[in-house]
């Protein structure tokens, strides 16, 4: 998932960061560096709402 992930601009990756922490995913990344194992789970999950 890592080169999907780098296809992403790095603000993008900033705002998926903020958005998981609020969701409650506290290790979240706020740099944009690579999000922790699961995180696309917990992304889609949480789009959802």
């Amino acid at each position: 998932m890592t080169a999907r992930w780098g296809s992403i601009s790095a603000q993008t990756r900033v705002e998926i960061g903020k958005m998981l922490r609020e969701r409650g995913l506290p290790d979240a990344p706020l740099d944009g560096s690579a999000p922790p194992k699961g995180w696309e789970e917990r992304y889609l999950s949480a789009r959802k709402g």
